[in-house]
């Protein structure tokens, strides 16, 4: 895990994997970032930074913490292949020259690519597992010094479904630049394990939004959240909290998978193979059974892992994030081993915490997908940086 909500530039050792600057578009010369928060979230909704395609949509209605949730509208288009993230420029027939303004767009491609489309009003559309689709989100604007980040949310990600955001000119997945051009924002969406009905107004990825600062700043200004009353004290790490109920604090640290205790806690899960379609709308409807099976380790005490299935751990430390932080999982780590460890990585601030410091940490949950030949783990195997 990395903290986010402000993150050290300088004198990182290459363990600590700092993120290149160039390539996420951030200030060069801003020492520290900071993820903004409820209030500055709606501030920005105001000022026409983020248009979703149905103008019908209350944007504010879908802030969070420290992030904002994307509801999708209109239609989803069945692509035939996916699109890669790309920064392509196009001629400009006036200029006979290339400009920034002048790119090629995920919407030029649609025409070519589409095999069906399929309307999410009324009864909403069947998404099938296996297949890729696209669906117009709207158009986002952030101004230098500032940057954007997807994720899904972490109720999807439960479900084995990849959302991807594709922004025009970017070339990177789930990353929105801050250099004042407004750019269309598409979902790519893949279930991969489950059939699933998808409506008008479900958000399935969230957006989290990060502004640069110098270190003397951030540590002088106070932030605001959803809660009335925390500590204003800076702080540059998230707390974990070992089975026991100690502290252990690190700007980085590993998370282990926990299944010792799988005999008597249903801890571990594996998706079924199953055509029954899950509809994302409906809440205590579905059967966890249906979709799910319980994993148990072997008499040795390992739990082996296959290729292109999907499974649910819980992790062995407990998690605990500051009012005043945010922080994110990293997905992969070739440290680790050639595995994903989550879909939707993000806490907001106060997971675990509570509202004066009194859950002394959560489990974070993991959904997993071993990339090549199966994989044989051990209770407290490190999964994630």
């Amino acid at each position: 895990m990395k903290h986010v909500a402000r993150q050290e530039a300088k004198n990182m050792s290459p363990t600590k994997l700092p993120r290149p600057k160039k390539l996420f578009h951030d200030a060069e010369e801003a020492d520290m970032e900071f993820a903004l928060v409820d209030h500055q979230l709606h501030s920005l909704i105001d000022e026409g930074a983020l248009c979703l395609a149905d103008e019908n949509v209350k944007l504010h209605h879908y802030v969070q913490p420290a992030s904002i949730d994307l509801p999708v509208s209109g239609t989803a288009y069945l692509v035939k292949e996916k699109i890669l993230p790309f920064k392509k420029r196009v001629e400009c027939s006036m200029l006979r020259s290339t400009c920034d303004t002048c790119r090629m767009q995920v919407k030029d491609l649609i025409g070519e690519l589409t095999l069906e489309e399929k309307s999410l009003t009324g009864k909403g559309a069947v998404l099938l597992k296996g297949q890729s689709y696209l669906i117009y989100c709207g158009v986002i604007c952030l101004q230098k010094g500032q940057r954007g980040c997807l994720s899904p949310k972490s109720s999807i990600g439960r479900v084995d479904i990849m959302v991807r955001g594709i922004v025009d000119g970017c070339g990177l997945y789930d990353v929105v630049p801050g250099d004042g051009i407004s750019r269309e924002l598409w979902l790519e969406i893949s279930p991969r394990s489950f059939n699933i009905r998808v409506h008008a107004g479900i958000a399935m990825t969230q957006l989290m939004i990060f502004a640069a600062c110098n270190e003397d700043d951030a540590f002088q200004t106070p932030i605001k959240s959803v809660y009335d009353d925390f500590d204003h004290s800076p702080a540059k790490s998230v707390t974990l909290h070992s089975e026991e109920g100690g502290e252990m604090c690190k700007e980085m640290c590993n998370l282990r998978e926990d299944f010792q205790s799988f005999a008597s806690i249903e801890d571990g899960f594996e998706a079924l193979p199953t055509e029954d379609i899950l509809d994302l709308s409906l809440t205590d409807f579905h059967h966890p059974r249906k979709f799910f099976r319980e994993i148990f380790p072997s008499d040795q005490g390992r739990l082996t892992l296959e290729k292109d299935r999907f499974y649910i751990l819980a992790t062995k430390e407990r998690v605990c994030v500051p009012t005043y932080l945010s922080a994110e999982m990293v997905p992969f780590s070739h440290h680790v081993g050639e595995l994903r460890a989550h879909y939707a990585g993000f806490f907001d601030p106060g997971f675990g915490y509570g509202r004066e410091g009194e859950v002394k940490g959560t489990v974070g949950v993991l959904e997993i997908r071993v990339g090549t030949k199966e994989a044989h783990l051990s209770d407290h195997v490190p999964d994630m940086f």
